[in-house]
């Protein structure tokens, strides 16, 4: 009985034992487990984090590709890389991010890449293809004004999205040279496209504008901007081309990007041209706004050489338009109307909101949101 009691005891303790190093195991399995699943958690939260900080970087400065690198978060890194990349024929920035989260001697990782392009926005000013707070019966001759929304390319329109023709903050227009009117009808009736005509529909016609906070008087207030956001944009070239001049004489072409002309009051231009197919935030504009462009040539002979303007023009005062405009023409002087205008049929001015916004996309600094100045054409984590 004593050797088998012996036995009993020296097999039960050998069983307590098994049991008890099973349990132990198991129990370090649900703990690395958990701890896995922790690590893990917070590496992908500290790559979430990265991502956005990268977002909001390059929003700011859609020029920005220096590599955010070893960023501490949450106890662990975060690394995220930028590079230029192309998404059909639009520019994109892809961005690369890798995290590292460790507890003791269990380590997690996380990888995310995102692209993005800049957003762009239309001005709220940009009521249509032509925009004034003063009357434009005169300015208008017998061109094509047409608030149909045009794509980038000039042939294609993209339907009921446009704008009026013509919005101005004069209680009467009139189409006193004939001047053929089209655009898109507003809410809140259903949006109808117009074809441009003689005599004009009254639809695409806004008089009596107002703009809440009353007409811009800088270009910057135009787009919604501090003022000097502009000037400060074209010295420091934040889109490619950009230059900030204070004659015309001083312009290189071709005018790219965003072109300030930043003159003395009163200064008067006349029966000049932009270049070959000139594109961008075109300014000009005096402290006043009093500087005045007459006689704004496709070229030197008033033949059509080269493609339209593309872009978003905001001068102080146009008269006599003899080329032709893609985007959107802002006119910030009230005394807006020259003498008679002739001679400008067949030239156009065309409302495109993807050309404003090819534009407003790398100028964007509204507001702190990345979200309203970038978009995601994808995201995989």
């Amino acid at each position: 009985m004593g050797n088998q009691a012996i036995i009993l005891v020296i097999g039960t303790l050998l069983l307590v034992g098994i049991l008890a190093g099973a349990w132990m195991r198991a129990g370090n399995d649900l703990t690395a487990n958990s701890t896995q699943r922790y690590t893990g958690s917070v590496a992908r939260e500290i790559n979430s984090s990265a991502v956005e900080t990268a977002l909001r970087v390059l929003a700011d400065s859609l020029k920005w590709r220096s590599t955010l690198s070893n960023m501490s978060l949450y106890g662990g890194s975060a690394t995220v890389t930028f590079k230029d990349t192309l998404v059909g024929t639009d520019s994109a920035v892809v961005l690369r991010s890798s995290s590292k989260f460790s507890v003791g001697s269990d380590s997690s990782s996380s990888a995310a890449q995102v692209v993005v392009t800049g957003a762009g926005f239309v001005p709220h000013v940009v009521r249509g293809a032509i925009t004034a707070f003063g009357p434009l019966d005169n300015t208008l001759s017998d061109m094509i004004i047409d608030g149909r929304n045009w794509n980038f390319d000039a042939l294609t329109i993209t339907p009921t999205s446009g704008k009026y023709a013509v919005s101005t903050g004069a209680a009467v227009f009139v189409n006193t040279q004939l001047a053929l009117l089209g655009g898109t009808t507003q809410p809140p009736s259903p949006q109808v496209d117009i074809v441009p005509a003689f005599p004009n529909s009254p639809f695409v016609v806004e008089t009596n504008s107002n703009w809440p906070g009353g007409w811009p008087n800088t270009p910057d207030k135009a787009l919604g901007y501090p003022d000097g956001t502009l000037k400060q944009m074209a010295i420091t070239k934040a889109l490619v081309g950009s230059q900030y001049v204070t004659d015309y004489s001083q312009l290189t072409f071709p005018v790219r990007g965003i072109t300030y002309l930043d003159v003395p009051n009163g200064t008067y231009i006349n029966r000049k041209n932009l270049g070959m197919n000139p594109e961008g935030i075109i300014v000009l504009h005096s402290p006043n706004s009093t500087a005045f462009w007459e006689w704004l040539l496709t070229d030197t002979s008033g033949v059509t050489v080269s493609g339209p303007i593309k872009g978003l023009l905001i001068f102080d005062k146009l008269h006599h338009i003899h080329t032709d405009i893609l985007g959107s023409l802002v006119l910030l002087s009230p005394v807006t109307e020259g003498l008679h205008c002739a001679g400008n049929a067949g030239h156009y001015i065309r409302y495109s909101e993807e050309t404003i916004k090819k534009f407003t996309a790398a100028s964007g600094v509204a507001d702190a949101s990345w979200k309203s100045r970038l978009k995601v054409l994808s995201w995989y984590e």
